[in-house]
């Protein structure tokens, strides 16, 4: 397997706690750095292994929407 680096920023629903999310998004995605800013909006940059990054980028949002049910996909960023 291969790693593979990426970005992904998300929309967070109205009434997410940002911290109880942040700590969620530690557990499991242990695998990025979790950046938060803009209010609503939180940013995660993946060193994932997989096989592609077609698998990579899909198990990564899963686990953000795992992490923070509602959490809506605004960007992706690959280099």
């Amino acid at each position: 397997m291969k790693n593979h680096n990426f970005t992904l920023t998300f929309a967070l629903p109205e009434t997410t706690d940002i911290d109880d999310a942040i700590e969620r998004l530690a557990e499991n995605c242990s695998d990025s750095i979790v950046g938060i800013g803009v209010p609503g909006i939180v940013v995660l940059s993946f060193d994932r292994e997989a096989e592609n990054m077609e698998k990579a980028v899909t198990s990564a949002i899963e686990d953000v929407q795992k992490a923070v049910p509602g959490a809506t996909l605004t960007e992706f960023l690959a280099p």
